[in-house]
């Protein structure tokens, strides 16, 4: 279901609101988002509110995926090298309970289940140019193919083929240099649910970019983590519902299941 947006007493579809809202930006100075569920357009009168609330009732098992992002040891392992990369590792802990949880959960359903590890060659290539946490990435050393890091962590692997692995990512979109979208198209997908590390890079990349392949967007809010709370909530609150929804694992189970049922 697709949330509604109210403006000067109209109903405005969320794609809708995406349009009005870069096209205010263009002409009166930019987009601000102040306060959760608000879209306020600098430089004009107007305020886009909309509902952050996005139930998957109708939503069928066998067109849906889970895209599981960055499940790899130098994220979740005791010892990995970006554990650190969150404030509080014990909510790494968390978002990997929770994912395995949410896994469990629905793998006698049709769900299709992806991983998408990120894998670098020993040269790094790929990041020849990074900044930010690529470059972090890079002269860290996390990621490198055929060290323990780069492996996906062994609770996935136990899961055998129930997962399916795509690989070739190599930043932060999912979709990139991959066979991802050929994958959700050969196996019917409408729904795409996003889980891993980190909420604002990651996540946040591959859901934009389900979203704008037309695909119906939920974000796993207790399956994802950023490098703080206060990044989390934002993100969760702010960013995600402009372009899908948000949700945590256990009310995407009860739902899953019940269509499933």
């Amino acid at each position: 279901m697709q949330p509604s947006i109210q403006k000067q007493n109209t109903t405005l579809t969320h794609a809708e609101v995406l349009t009005e809202a870069e096209s205010l930006g263009t002409s009166s100075g930019g987009i601000m988002l102040s306060r959760p569920n608000c879209l306020d357009i600098q430089g004009s009168t107007r305020l886009i509110a909309f509902n952050s609330t996005h139930p998957l009732k109708t939503v069928q098992p066998d067109s849906t995926a889970i895209i599981l992002v960055g499940y790899q040891n130098d994220y979740f392992a005791q010892n990995g090298i970006l554990r650190g990369v969150v404030e509080e590792p014990n909510r790494v802990d968390n978002v990997l309970a929770n994912s395995l949880a949410f896994i469990r959960a629905v793998a006698n359903t049709p769900i299709t289940i992806i991983a998408t590890p990120i894998v670098l060659e020993p040269d790094y290539r790929a990041l020849a140019n990074s900044v930010g946490i690529l470059d972090t990435i890079k002269t860290s050393g996390a990621f490198k193919a055929g060290t323990p890091g780069a492996d996906t962590i062994p609770e996935l692997l136990a899961l055998g083929d129930r997962i399916t692995y795509v690989t070739g990512k190599v930043g932060f979109n999912a979709f990139s240099n991959t066979e991802l979208e050929n994958v959700l198209t050969h196996r019917g997908i409408k729904n795409v649910l996003v889980a891993g590390m980190i909420t604002s890079l990651c996540i946040d990349s591959t859901g934009r970019a389900a979203y704008e392949r037309g695909y119906n967007v939920r974000i796993l809010s207790d399956c994802c983590s950023a490098r703080t709370r206060i990044e989390q909530d934002f993100f969760c609150q702010n960013i995600f519902p402009l372009y899908g929804g948000v949700l945590d694992s256990k009310q995407a189970i009860d739902q899953l299941l019940k269509v499933a049922a």
